[in-house]
């Protein structure tokens, strides 16, 4: 099986995920070849991407590969994706498979292969600013697009498999939801002595990441005596305290709260931006809480970097981190800040403040263990390239069966048949405890239809 990844656009988030999966896909009996434009290309040679893996430079990193797509596509002229390039690229490079990490406003591409398509989220409908200039209405119309035309997509968590499902009907039998891995991290064994607390924020700078009510609760704070030190690192940060700077109009109320106050802030906020990864790990160390008051995530991924490496954490109440939280069993080791009422997040700082000054005084919490097993990258990788694989299959069958959708077929296939599959490994974790219903469902329709092809 060769698995081509063309990647259409840059984020943190399918960075992480390709980083982590495609080396595992390459360590075992795959062959990956990624697909990107020049910039993307750079980005992962810089981070040392698996030279077993493949690469596909195609358009180009200022965008107009998009233009002439969406052009092409608005003229109606049916052999635009083959003057671009990608199906012939698909086709030359032996591929057999093709797994979209992330698509948010691309023009769909029928590769002519089978499709997996990864469903990072729906941040539109909760911060419509700063997406092309797309209305919500077309922004979910490509989405949308993209999930009919792929045999599967791959929503990252149950929460976000919900929302999908609540906003395009029909599609329901298209989902397996495919959630992130975590991985071991060497775990510290006390917190640190700061002078002061350190609070940290690892977070692009989004609306939805909950910065301007972070700041407006630190700087009362501030105000009543409190000493602590925020850290912000993530794109953008340096762009709101940047005096000779104008922030984007989405972080305008934040610069604004931010110049308002500067003397008081001054020295207390450490806006790092972009951080190298020798320095996160640095900042991990240093920190005595990871602070994230998040109104909307797909995923959740901040979370469990943080509890992976035994950092407690003040975060929102949104179902993709009490989701994450809850799968970990590290419920403990989280303050929750209840969104949208008044003061929670003030209140919560506060109270981890105090615990931070105790400790110093020799009164510790013991940290709960990470289990990173539950469900990791590994098992990630493995069960992504074994449902794309069964996607195949369950093609190859479906006329025989005379059935309509993937899901319909696996269903009609005969009972038990998980016997031996390829993926009874990770669903036989934890007797099934751990792992969302939702995931387990996926697994067993797929496994079904792997083991009627093999037998």
């Amino acid at each position: 099986m060769k698995i081509l990844v063309p990647e259409f656009g840059f984020s943190a988030g399918t960075e992480t995920v390709l980083l982590k999966v495609l080396p595992r896909w390459a360590e075992g009996r795959y062959e990956v070849v990624l697909a990107a434009p020049a910039f993307p290309i750079k980005r992962f040679n810089h981070r040392k991407l698996d030279a077993r893996i493949g690469r596909i430079e195609w358009g180009s990193s200022n965008g107009g590969w998009r233009r002439g797509m969406r052009r092409l596509e608005s003229k109606n002229q049916s052999q635009f994706l083959r003057k671009m390039g990608l199906r012939d690229q698909a086709r030359r490079s032996g591929a057999t498979h093709v797994f979209v990490p992330w698509v948010v406003n691309e023009p769909v591409v029928d590769f002519g292969l089978p499709t997996g398509v990864m469903v990072m989220d729906l941040a539109w409908r909760h911060d419509p600013t700063g997406w092309f200039d797309q209305s919500v209405e077309k922004l979910d119309e490509t989405l949308r697009n993209w999930i009919c035309s792929a045999e599967i997509a791959f929503p990252v968590s149950d929460s976000t498999a919900i929302e999908v499902k609540s906003v395009f009907s029909g599609i329901g039998e298209k989902l397996c939801v495919m959630l992130r891995g975590a991985e071991p991290r060497i775990q510290r064994q006390q917190e640190p002595q700061n002078k002061c607390a350190v609070f940290l924020t690892p977070a692009s700078m989004t609306p939805n990441k909950g910065h301007l009510a972070l700041l407006t609760a630190a700087i009362q704070l501030w105000k009543e005596g409190l000493d602590f030190t925020l850290i912000w690192m993530g794109s953008r940060s340096r762009e709101v305290v940047t005096s000779e700077q104008i922030a984007a109009e989405e972080l305008s109320e934040l610069q604004v709260l931010y110049r308002k106050n500067k003397l008081l802030i001054s020295g207390r906020l450490d806006a790092r931006g972009f951080v190298s990864y020798d320095e996160l790990e640095h900042l991990y160390e240093k920190a005595d809480r990871v602070i994230s008051p998040s109104t909307y995530e797909g995923f959740g991924l901040p979370i469990l970097e943080a509890l992976a490496r035994g950092v407690r954490v003040i975060f929102s109440d949104i179902a993709t981190f009490t989701e994450q939280a809850k799968r970990y069993d590290m419920e403990p080791m989280v303050s929750w800040v209840r969104l949208g009422e008044s003061g929670a997040l003030m209140e919560a700082i506060r109270t981890v403040w105090g615990e931070i000054k105790n400790a110093t005084k020799g009164v510790r919490k013991t940290a709960v263990k990470f289990r990173p097993e539950i469900w990791d990258w590994s098992a990630a990788a493995e069960l992504y390239a074994n449902t794309l694989r069964g996607v195949m299959r369950i093609l190859t069958v479906k006329n025989h069966y005379q059935l309509g959708g993937a899901e319909t077929v696996a269903r009609q296939l005969h009972e038990g048949a998980l016997k031996a599959g390829h993926d009874a490994r990770v669903f036989r974790k934890n007797d099934g405890r751990i792992l969302s219903e939702n995931l387990r469902t996926s697994g067993r329709w797929m496994g079904r239809a792997l083991n009627l092809v093999e037998q």
